[in-house]
């Protein structure tokens, strides 16, 4: 199973925009944490490459809001 993911996000000196296509492979019955764990590895990615300041929304498949799940767990790290 693929998710669509599309992250904003404040670099250096404006918003961003990203998107792309994620396997989810094991998402059991959360399949919002399953596309939060992609969205996460997705930004490690991206903040080694480029200026990540502030995640401002994250969400997959246009309408399922992940950002506060995305914050949270970026906060404990």
């Amino acid at each position: 199973m693929e998710v669509f993911i599309e992250l904003i996000y404040f670099g250096q000196r404006s918003e961003i925009l990203r998107k792309g296509n994620f396997p989810i492979e094991k998402y059991n019955k959360d399949l919002d944490m399953a596309a939060a764990e992609a969205a996460i590895h997705w930004i490690k990615q991206i903040k080694r490459e480029h200026i990540v300041s502030r995640i401002i929304k994250v969400t997959y498949d246009k309408n399922h809001d992940i950002t506060e799940i995305i914050i949270a767990k970026l906060e404990e790290e």
